[in-house]
């Protein structure tokens, strides 16, 4: 992980050093650094970028999600409390380039970025555990759903994860705010996946293969976000 940060900010420098080589550097009297927060599906978070000049942004961002929710589902003839709990958390480095950098191309476009870089996931992991709504019946026999026991299983990526999308960045909202959006998504690595059981229900538990390789091919995390930020 520290290689990888290391990797990510000698990448921000040589753009930076590029960037100030330029010809078409701002001028020293438009804001070149914001600051602000943003929320969406990764949840909430805060970020900063700097204008490096008129088509280059670099950018760090730090996002948190805590998600959880209880569903029924039936599995075959028996239905189960399912209580689902996420937790995402990143800081992520990013490169913006605009393709659209003149007078000419409208105010929507020329706050348009192509955005590529890299997050570390500090948290990142995803659980649900199954429990029999109702008492099961085999024929004079009835169990109580309290001993039928459990499934628990749980969900795990590796930390590191490229990123790539589009952005709107510094659509006025007057003064020195302004509004930010951004869609993309993560590649992630495929999904490590753990199962347990107890009870009468203690089978279940050899279905984790067949879970894995379900699992295998959901690799794209998409995130969609707003946020607000001031210019400094």
């Amino acid at each position: 992980m520290k290689q990888l940060l290391i990797l990510s900010f000698s990448v921000l420098s040589a753009v930076m050093v590029y960037a100030q080589n330029e010809n078409d550097t701002p001028s020293g009297r438009e804001p070149r650094f914001s600051a602000g927060v943003h929320i969406g599906t990764q949840g909430f978070g805060v970020s900063a970028a700097y204008q490096l000049h008129h088509r280059w942004m670099a950018g760090l961002a730090t996002s948190y999600a805590p998600y959880g929710y209880t569903a029924t589902r039936t599995l075959g003839k028996n239905k189960y409390d399912v209580k689902m709990k996420e937790q995402l958390g990143n800081v992520q480095a990013l490169i913006g380039w605009k393709p659209f950098a003149n007078a000419r191309s409208g105010r929507f476009l020329n706050t348009l970025y192509i955005n590529g870089g890299v997050a570390v996931f500090y948290k990142q992991e995803a659980s649900a555990t199954a429990t029999p709504r109702e008492d099961y019946q085999y024929g004079d026999i009835i169990i109580k759903k309290e001993d039928l026991g459990k499934v628990d299983a749980q969900v795990k990526w590796k930390n590191i994860a490229p990123y790539g999308g589009l952005a709107l960045r510094g659509l006025s909202l007057g003064r020195r705010f302004v509004f930010n959006a951004d869609l993309g998504t993560y590649y992630l690595s495929k999904p490590e996946v753990h199962m347990t059981a107890d009870n009468l229900l203690s089978e279940n538990a050899a279905q984790e293969a067949a879970v894995q390789k379900n699992l295998d091919g959901y690799r794209w995390l998409p995130v969609l976000q707003v946020g607000v930020a001031y210019n400094f």
